[in-house]
């Protein structure tokens, strides 16, 4: 095993974790659902728990400056920065180019990521359904019901094809490096197809 196949590893084990996670959440979620079953759907959709949970804000720090706000009143420091970011990004673009496997780490980092972190709307769902489970169910009417349904479906087929990439990633260092490289190919156009749907990519594209 080569020095960057446990990079490779790690990245996904790290996915296949995060997934698995996300999956006993949504399982523990249906179940506290099952307990609410036969519950009429009736009353104000809009008084309901789960209405106001999803309406809540997710951020609720203030805004502060960043810790390189700094640098845009040091022109010669922005300057230098800027250029020891370009010698960066120019560095790991020629390793990349002439090492399959740096290139490899990369693209699967950088999927890996997009995956942990979800678009917004996935985001809410994982943090409405790990609220949720933690209310008093004698609070909860039917329209909690639907809300739970339709988060945890949602967010279930979004952590098992985590999932599988996180297991795709993980068999990918026992290929052959040509086999590698047809894979990873393949892994790639599947991913960025997967997360530029789900990412609503083409709104930002078309629109």
């Amino acid at each position: 095993m080569e020095f960057l196949d446990i990079f490779l590893l790690g990245v996904g084990i790290f996915t296949l974790f995060v997934a698995a996670k996300r999956l006993d959440m949504t399982d523990a979620a249906e179940s506290f659902k099952n307990n609410l079953d036969g519950i009429a759907v009736e009353g104000i959709r809009e008084e309901s728990v789960s209405f106001r949970l999803r309406k809540d804000p997710l951020f609720l720090t203030p805004w502060k400056r960043g810790r390189f706000s700094s640098l845009n009143e040091r022109p010669i420091l922005l300057l230098i920065a800027f250029i020891l970011v370009l010698a960066v990004i120019f560095e790991v673009f020629i390793l990349a180019m002439t090492y399959t496997k740096f290139g490899v780490l990369i693209s699967y980092v950088v999927i890996a990521v997009a995956f942990h972190n979800g678009p917004d709307d996935l985001n809410i769902d994982e943090f409405y359904l790990r609220k949720i489970t933690r209310k008093d169910p004698t609070t909860l009417n039917g329209h909690d019901v639907l809300f739970i349904q339709r988060a945890a479906s949602s967010f279930k087929s979004w952590s098992r094809m985590q999932g599988v990439f996180g297991l795709s990633f993980m068999l990918s260092i026992f290929l052959p490096i040509g086999f590698l490289f047809i894979g990873f190919l393949i892994l790639i156009l599947l991913g960025f197809l997967y997360l530029g749907y789900k990412y609503s990519a083409d709104r930002a594209i078309f629109r």
